[in-house]
């Protein structure tokens, strides 16, 4: 299996450290940058899930398509990596029923049979964990996850219940923000810390803490930098019931790898496609020019811009990007936390476990335990700035401490493996999931959503739905390609729509 070649994956096997992950994602370009390419129609920047749909959805259409790609593989920040036999998701993960995209493309594929649940996030009566812990008042208390279950049912319905309807009156519309009351949109300008202060007082320290730990993992960061609304948003998503909440945020994956959607989406499209290709301009004219770090330039009447929040100002526009959006991107989303699977051959106990800011972690949990060898996968969230990323050394060596510290987990076990992908310090990602910090949404959603003159904007970082999810980059992918077919055949009549 390939490799993956940039400095921010690694895999840690004792003393051994190996840059790059092995992933099914990598692959290979179609056309040969140093031979003079044609004029496209479009040029999709980005292979994440937004770019692999608009690119397979245009080409399909019969539109002249180059799928333009920075790293050398697919999925942006989703991809399925493997160690002993089993996938690990170095990214993007979690998709259920009630994220209409996603699935849609999952049945369109054959897939649906293919979901699985990580048994650490299972109740015990399906195997899942036995007891909860949590790092409370300076020691890793344990609670049976029927109690857990029942606590954060309470604290989660008070939290949400600012209407008396649970969120269904004030986040009627979770899908469309054009719908959103006058009361909604108050809640952009507050912060997750804003609700907790108001309802904490009627629960224990240790539930707070309980409380506290399961927001602030949302944005793996404190409760003063996340906006209430994005809480608000999953929630709603969900379904507005605690039950829903977890299964549909942090349950269910699938099984064969977010990996095999993506290449399963990608053998559709009908089009070029060039990897390793980091984009440094687009110059707008009666053309698009679009030109590469390494000076080379291609031409296309339109572009489907898929760059992440985070890194889109790093690409010069010309005319330049409206201030806004420049602004948005220059502040970017906050969730700048870290993903670590630990692959242990001594076989662990089934745990979830979490801590409330300011400890390290915000919360992890078993994933599998094999049966060939009895060793256990494990993976945690760490809030950020809680490690220190300068290397891979680096990021195993503190994660190996808090490991053993005995605040996490009860068993103090040093790990065999260690897989992760530094999102944060990765040049084409600069962070993880999006979430946005209080404000930020009313100020710059709409912007950094607009399209200007011959360049569409989607991303799962401004989705009307699902932000910062898979389902999220499929919306916004979808949304672009139907766009664009629509001006063509406006235009000519003569482009096949078979959206």
């Amino acid at each position: 299996m390939p490799r993956t070649s940039d400095q921010t994956s690694f895999l840690c096997a004792g003393d051994s450290i190996q840059i790059g992950v092995e992933t099914a994602s990598v692959v290979t370009s179609t056309v040969d940058i140093t031979s003079p390419l044609p004029e496209y129609d479009v040029i999709v920047l980005g292979a994440g899930f937004a770019g692999l749909v608009a690119a397979r959805d245009l080409s399909c259409a019969g539109v002249k398509v180059l799928l333009l790609e920075a790293r050398d593989r697919i999925g942006g920040r989703t991809y399925t990596s493997r160690l002993h036999g089993q996938n690990v998701e170095m990214g993007g993960t979690w998709i259920h029923w009630s994220q209409p995209h996603v699935f849609h493309e999952i049945h369109r594929y054959g897939l649906q049979d293919q979901l699985k649940r990580s048994v650490g996030t299972l109740s015990p009566f399906h195997g899942g964990p036995e007891f909860v812990y949590s790092f409370s008042g300076g020691q890793l208390r344990k609670l049976t996850n029927e109690d857990y279950e029942v606590r954060m049912k309470t604290m989660m319905e008070a939290f949400f219940n600012v209407d008396g309807a649970l969120g269904r009156s004030i986040l009627e519309w979770p899908h469309n923000p054009s719908f959103d009351s006058v009361d909604a949109k108050k809640l952009q300008s507050l912060s997750a810390k804003d609700r907790f202060e108001q309802i904490c007082e009627q629960f224990s320290a240790q539930d707070q803490d309980l409380l506290s730990a399961m927001l602030a993992a949302i944005g793996t960061t404190s409760l003063d930098k996340i906006a209430l609304y994005d809480l608000f948003k999953w929630w709603a998503l969900s379904g507005y019931t605690v039950e829903d909440f977890f299964a549909a945020t942090a349950s269910f994956k699938l099984s064969c790898g977010t990996t095999e959607l993506a290449r399963c989406i990608l053998a559709d499209f009908k089009g070029d496609m060039l990897f390793n290709s980091p984009v440094a301009g687009i110059e707008q004219g009666s053309k698009v020019v679009v030109t590469l770090k390494t000076g080379q330039k291609i031409r296309s009447a339109r572009v489907v811009c898929t760059v992440p929040l985070n890194v889109l100002h790093n690409i010069t526009f010309t005319p330049p990007l409206s201030p806004k959006k420049l602004s948005a991107s220059k502040e970017g989303h906050v969730t700048k936390g870290l993903k670590v699977h630990m692959y242990t051959k001594q076989p662990l106990q089934t745990v979830f476990t979490s801590s409330a800011p300011p400890q390290p972690l915000t919360f992890g949990f078993t994933e599998s335990h094999l049966p060939s060898d009895g060793g256990t996968f494990s993976v945690f969230f760490f809030q950020n700035d809680s490690i220190d990323l300068t290397s891979p050394e680096s990021i195993a060596r503190d994660f190996t401490l808090q490991i053993m510290s005995g605040t996490v987990i009860p068993d103090a076990v040093a790990p065999d493996a260690i897989l992760c992908h530094d999102w944060t310090s990765d040049e084409f990602a600069r962070g993880a999931w999006c979430t946005f910090r209080p404000g930020f949404g009313e100020e710059y959603f709409l912007e950094v959503r607009r399209r200007e003159g011959r360049v569409w904007f989607a991303s799962a970082d401004w989705a009307e739905g699902w932000r910062g999810f898979i389902d999220g980059a499929i919306e916004q992918g979808t949304h672009a390609a139907r766009e664009i077919l629509e001006e063509m055949r406006e235009a000519s009549g003569k482009v096949r729509s078979v959206l």
